[in-house]
């Protein structure tokens, strides 16, 4: 299964990307310059698909 891999410092970054499917993945320490920790954040890929609703068809 393939996945999208975001990184952000601020919780408010992350929570504005769970709404676009991203879920807390881990937590990474800071980076060579120093600062706050980071998040990381992933979502399933999703294959052919086009963003907004999709239709079912059901058979008959």
């Amino acid at each position: 299964m393939a996945f999208e891999y975001k990184v952000v410092s601020t919780v408010e970054e992350a929570n504005q990307l769970s709404e676009d499917g991203y879920e807390l993945f881990t937590i990474l320490p800071p980076g060579p310059n120093g600062g706050p920790d980071r998040l990381y954040l992933r979502r399933e890929k999703r294959r052919g698909q086009t963003p907004g609703f999709s239709r079912e068809s059901k058979p008959g």
